[in-house]
């Protein structure tokens, strides 16, 4: 649960579907389920997105990649991602997200951290074709969510947040190739590195910790590389595939460890960790400005991280 705060959520801030980048006549691609946009807003146009993803997690790879059971987490994360355009290179966004965590019949409801994102323009593939959109993202992820003083009864669904503040940078290349007739492929390649702040800890929290931890945790710097591919099959209709690849450093914490509730000296502090996922998905447009997209997002293998299935449905609107 608590790797899935890392690996699933960031990427989620990742986000943007965009459903303007029609400007030829070009199939009306919604855009993938996680990866980042290639293509920034127009000046004053808004995007609304809503989102949900349904995580089903029932499990955790150890250190040496072996899938282990755990008790089954469903986590229905909802988010609601607001942008607007506001020079001809420069957009910006917003993403509020909540969330209901249940596991061994406790439920909990929380609102998530928060993210602002600064999305700049360098290349667009459709004004000059002989080289791909280029787009940097600078986003900052603040710590809104509750991740320290948890309650041990509630099995770690109160975590909402890692309580760090984030900086991160995203560069995105993206590319519409004409293939035959009616047929495109709107390819992306993301790669983006975080550097989390220090954050201080008490009690049970994110990192572990049990009664009497307080000190000061430094959380590992991450890397993230996402790839998708979108193929017309008709002017609505598009099949989806994406790959995501996750690495984390480990941790480091300072202080008063604390105690279990078996009376062992607590640890705080994640280890390094890595995973690989696929993100298979069908989406539709009615214009080039209103699509829906659904999908399935599945992790393949990982080491110190969450085993999960994600079912995720999107509507987004450029107005």
């Amino acid at each position: 649960m608590r790797f899935l705060r890392f690996i699933a959520l960031n990427l989620l801030f990742a986000f943007n579907l965009c459903a303007t980048l029609n400007p030829q006549n070009l199939p009306w691609f919604t855009g993938p389920m996680i990866s980042p946009s290639r293509q920034i807003l127009e000046p004053g146009e808004f995007l609304f997105q809503p989102l949900v993803f349904v995580f089903d997690i029932n499990g955790h790879y150890d250190e040496n990649w072996k899938a282990q059971r755990i008790p089954t987490i469903t986590s229905v994360v909802q988010l609601n991602v607001l942008e607007v355009g506001i020079t001809p290179y420069l957009d910006l966004q917003a993403i509020p997200i909540w969330e209901v965590n249940h596991s061994q019949g406790v439920t909990t409801t929380r609102f998530s951290d928060f993210e602002m994102a600064l999305n700049i323009q360098i290349l667009r593939d459709d004004e000059d074709p002989r080289f791909p959109s280029l787009l940097i993202q600078l986003r900052e992820i603040f710590p809104t969510g509750q991740y320290q003083k948890l309650d041990p009864n509630k099995h770690f669904t109160d975590i909402s947040g890692r309580g760090s503040f984030v900086s991160e940078i995203f560069t995105t290349f993206g590319k519409v190739v004409h293939i035959t007739g009616d047929r495109y492929i709107s390819s992306r390649l993301a790669l983006g590195y975080a550097f989390p702040s220090s954050t201080g800890v008490e009690g049970l929290n994110f990192y572990g910790g049990g009664v009497g931890t307080k000190g000061t945790v430094r959380p590992g710097n991450f890397f993230e590389a996402l790839a998708s591919t979108e193929l017309s099959v008709t002017h609505h209709w598009a099949l989806v595939g994406e790959a995501v690849y996750f690495s984390k450093r480990s941790d480091k914490f300072h202080g008063d460890p604390g105690f279990t509730e078996q009376g062992c000296i607590a640890k705080v502090g994640l280890p390094s960790q890595e995973s690989f996922s696929i993100a298979p998905a069908v989406e539709y447009a009615f214009s080039n400005n209103l699509g829906l997209i659904g999908g399935v997002w599945i992790t393949l293998f990982g080491r110190n991280a969450d085993r999960f299935t994600s079912y995720v449905i999107s509507f987004a609107g450029v107005f």
